[in-house]
């Protein structure tokens, strides 16, 4: 009987540690989510920051993995310049001489910044021009500084693509 006693004892003190644990392993990873996420605000909030593509998602297309290719969109005060491989129909193909990727380099229009801090993630929406051809832009971020690049362009199908965003 004692050393049931004994043995009850022993498990419920092993139980309560282990929760203990648990719930200090939680308070420490909401904390870091939290500092994570602070610093990304930051960085939006300076407008300075280039979102670095590290994959393309076309629009009914497989995945193609584009990391370490150089594939960005940079955000600078009022400016925005990209250089992004397309990969999609093309319905108007009078201007563009070359590649296809998305090349932008204006001023940005549009600027919109939506932050979500429960969710702890930010959208920006904006809108920038080359040529003729208008591209609306969306960014997400999340409180890790992953990111999904959306395009929308008015003479191109929908584009999509994921990466990281850091400073300049």
């Amino acid at each position: 009987m004692k050393n049931i006693f004994t043995l009850i004892v022993l498990l419920m003190l092993v139980l309560k540690t282990t929760a203990q644990n648990k719930l200090s392993r939680k308070k420490m990873k909401e904390a870091r989510a939290k500092k994570e996420y602070s610093l990304v605000k930051n960085l939006v909030e300076s407008k300075s920051f280039v979102f670095e593509a590290e994959q393309v998602n076309p629009m009914g297309g497989a995945h193609i993995d584009v990391k370490g290719e150089g594939d960005f969109l940079e955000i600078k005060s009022d400016s925005i310049k990209s250089y992004l491989p397309y990969f999609g129909v093309l319905h108007n193909a009078t201007g563009f001489n070359g590649s296809g990727a998305i090349k932008i380099n204006n001023i940005i229009e549009n600027y919109k910044v939506q932050y979500n801090d429960v969710k702890k993630n930010i959208c920006i929406k904006l809108k920038g021009y080359k040529n003729m051809e208008a591209f609306e832009i969306i960014l997400n971020i999340y409180k890790s500084g992953t990111a999904s690049l959306s395009i929308y362009g008015s003479n191109r199908s929908f584009i999509k693509y994921s990466g990281i965003i850091h400073s300049i």
